[in-house]
């Protein structure tokens, strides 16, 4: 786009932060359409612009605390798998507050418990109205699925 003239392009950063131990976690785009099409037909649009998230790989880290760190902040940005790949492959070399966090980050990414939700859907599961709820989500499902269309047939832009 002529507003990113002389800047470098996804591919150049991308290779920057790979050469210093990044890799790239997530990628939110942003959308724009073109004035050609009237509205109501629906497009793709144009990649604008977008968000990248990118992590250290953690067998880069010189210590086992910023290893924890990176866990940390890993499971901040929703990517709890690689938390607990990091978080099972620390030494027991940890200060004993270290291991504290350690032990309390595992297990909640481990799910040792079961949640509230969790435990309602599976009582509602084996009850009788389990075919109503089930008719109903499917119902709520085709809703979502059309006020998607109708949003990306609308003008402006919108956010995968």
């Amino acid at each position: 786009a002529p507003m990113y003239t002389d800047q470098p392009l996804f591919g150049e950063v991308d290779s920057h932060l790979r050469g210093y131990g990044f890799s790239l976690f997530d990628l939110t785009r942003y959308r724009g359409r073109r004035k050609t099409l009237e509205p109501h037909q629906p497009t793709r649009g144009q990649l604008l612009w977008g968000q990248a998230l990118y992590l250290r790989d953690y067998e880069r880290l010189a210590t086992a605390e910023r290893q924890l760190r990176l866990a940390v902040l890993a499971s901040f940005y929703g990517h709890d798998d690689y938390a607990l790949e990091i978080v099972d492959q620390l030494p027991h070399s940890l200060s004993a507050a270290e291991q504290v966090l350690a032990a309390a980050l595992s297990g909640r990414l481990r799910c040792d418990r079961e949640g509230g939700l969790t435990k309602f859907l599976r009582r509602l599961d084996a009850s009788p109205l389990r075919g109503l709820f089930r008719r109903l989500g499917r119902s709520w499902l085709t809703g979502a699925d059309a006020f998607l269309e109708v949003t990306r047939r609308s003008e402006g832009s919108w956010r995968d």
